[in-house]
């Protein structure tokens, strides 16, 4: 569990209600949300849920020690090239000139590192499919633990 200050969470919704606005998405976020104060609250969740991953990932990251390797970003760069519509060499210089790129790449290398390790360590099961009582009851269980 982590805390996060409301000066903080109210920060990335501003934040976030500012992208949506630019990308001409906020409008339609607001007719599905119903209302401005839902929708802050929907914004404000989806926020604390996205720290919450990152700094799952980040710890995981770092207790492992789970790094980005020079060739790997540069194999990443140079699959994403067609993409970005430019040439594997362009990316690649790309990678090495520009923050914001290299950051992003640099980071969903980390995510996956993390992600492959927790799905090696996870023991998966079959389960007998719930009935619509038990999969309510687990909703109303998990909504609970999730209020305190």
């Amino acid at each position: 569990e982590i805390e996060i200050s409301d000066s903080t969470l109210d920060y990335f919704v501003q934040r976030t209600i500012e992208n949506s606005k630019k990308d001409k998405s906020y409008e339609n976020y607001l007719n599905q949300a119903g209302s401005e104060d839902k929708l802050v609250e929907n914004f404000r969740k989806g926020v604390f849920d996205e720290i919450k991953k990152t700094r799952f990932i980040h710890e995981i990251a770092s207790k492992e020690g789970f790094e980005a390797e020079e060739e790997e970003i540069e194999a990443i760069a140079e699959e994403m090239a067609p993409y970005w519509g430019i040439s594997a060499d362009r990316a690649r210089e790309m990678v090495s000139t520009r923050e914001d790129v290299r950051s992003d790449i640099v980071s969903t290398i980390i995510r996956n590192k993390v992600l492959d390790a927790v799905v090696e360590k996870a023991s998966i099961s079959e389960m007998e499919p719930q009935s619509e009582e038990e999969q309510q009851e687990a909703v109303d269980l998990h909504e609970d633990s999730s209020q305190d």
